[in-house]
């Protein structure tokens, strides 16, 4: 079980941790949506300058111009995974530490012994 000094310093950081958490998914969100246009605007100057005859082998030659920009939008779709889930693993351990810090007061309470 956690110290309650422990406690006390995870629930004082916490806040902070999370704000930077949030910014860095932002971040992260902005470069995924750069990506996405990035990769829209190849896809689409890649079909316009086909050459070819029908439209499926457009297609076809614009998604192999276009293969380096949808890797970097996977990559940039990965990142903003990850720091989705980092921003919710510390927006959950702060709500669990003052969960338990609610516990904690109220049985030391119960206890005559204050917290």
């Amino acid at each position: 079980m956690i110290s309650i000094p422990k406690l006390l310093e995870e629930l004082e950081i916490l806040p902070d941790q999370i704000r930077q958490a949030e910014l860095d998914y932002v971040k992260a969100e902005s470069d995924k949506e750069n990506a996405k246009l990035k990769y829209d605007v190849t896809l689409g100057m890649a079909l316009v300058a086909s050459k070819r005859g029908n439209a499926t082998e457009k297609k076809s030659d614009a998604i192999i111009i276009s293969e380096k920009t949808a890797t970097e939008l996977i990559g940039t779709e990965y990142k903003l995974a990850k720091k989705k889930a980092e921003f919710n693993y510390l927006t959950n351990k702060f709500i669990a530490y003052r969960k338990i810090s609610s516990i904690k007061e109220k049985t030391m309470q119960a206890d005559g012994s204050g917290f």
